[in-house]
């Protein structure tokens, strides 16, 4: 009898339950931050010592996110996702993520990269508040718990957006911060895969 080749070895992926995935719709803030130069200084040293900076910097990142009361989603590559506002954090969650970004901006500054003490890690960091949901996300046999929705994208592309040691905020978490820091308009911009443009500011 034929068959279509890999028929029987092919594994099978199951839609996780519904239980399991059941999410809550809720205003949240979201920052990503990364490593700005990663790849070209991972071609200068040596794969112990680029495991090693990635540790002391997720360190750093675990330590301020949870101190300024918010919950680390996932690290990916050199950059980490953090999200305010879904858990017992307050409605502050805005002006508590603006307030990590900066502490953890400082905080790397203190790193030295192994073998070149000259050189400090500059972190570019985007952040955005906007309505999300938070909830399993993947199989039966793989589920991640992840913050889902434009918001989340627009804070990725802001970060992406962002300069060494900038801080990119939207429009929204503009208003919900207050003035706890000082703010610059950099205007409306476009950001990639998305039709309408958003206001962003940077935290000085």
């Amino acid at each position: 009898m034929n068959s279509t080749v890999g028929e029987y070895d092919r594994p099978t992926c199951q839609t996780p339950s519904q239980d399991r995935v059941a999410g809550n719709k809720q205003e949240i803030t979201v920052l990503f931050a990364d490593i700005r130069g990663f790849t070209a200084l991972a071609e200068r040293i040596q794969p112990e010592d680029c495991v090693q900076l990635l540790n002391d910097y997720f360190c750093a990142a675990v330590e301020e996110v949870l101190d300024c009361g918010g919950a680390v989603d996932r690290f990916q590559g050199d950059c980490v996702m953090a999200r305010f506002g879904s858990n017992a954090g307050g409605l502050d969650h805005a002006s508590r993520a603006v307030q990590c970004a900066v502490r953890l901006r400082d905080a790397v500054n203190g790193l030295r990269i192994p073998g070149m003490p000259e050189h400090r890690i500059r972190l570019g960091i985007g952040i955005n508040t906007g309505v999300a949901i938070v909830a399993g996300i993947g199989s039966g046999k793989k589920l991640d718990y992840t913050a889902i929705g434009d918001a989340v994208n627009v804070a990725h592309r802001l970060q992406a957006l962002s300069k060494p040691d900038q801080i990119l905020i939207g429009q929204t978490t503009r208003l919900r911060m207050g003035s706890i820091l000082k703010v610059e308009d950099v205007g409306c911009i476009y950001l990639k895969g998305r039709t309408e443009p958003i206001n962003a500011y940077s935290i000085q």
